[in-house]
């Protein structure tokens, strides 16, 4: 029986995200892939990884239902790190929690 400690629900997204680290001088820019999203924080397949805690901008962009692309930048950190392969996955916790309502409007998502 798996057990779920997370908060919120984790809904799978179709996104590329830019990750920047905030830490002072690293300009870097990691290109991802969103696997899922919540109100709490997201998981991205990456090439190159970062360090657990390290504070981050991560730019969201996806298209809508009309054909925009749409673009949301959120602040948090890395929480966890794993290898996949080639890739990493990353987890980062966001560092304000996104109201339900604005959450849903933002991905354009329903029940």
């Amino acid at each position: 029986m798996n057990i779920s400690y997370r908060r919120f629900h984790r809904h799978p997204v179709f996104a590329k995200a830019v990750i920047r680290s905030r830490n002072m001088g690293d300009t870097d820019e990691l290109d991802s892939q969103v696997n899922n999203i919540s109100q709490g924080g997201m998981g991205v397949y990456t090439e190159l990884p970062l360090m657990e805690s390290t504070p981050v901008t991560v730019e969201i962009s996806f298209t809508s239902y009309d054909n925009l692309v749409i673009r949301h930048i959120l602040e948090g950190s890395v929480v966890s790190l794993t290898k996949q392969d080639d890739q990493y996955f990353m987890n980062i916790a966001f560092d304000k929690t996104i109201s339900h309502e604005d959450f849903m409007k933002m991905f354009q998502l329903e029940y």
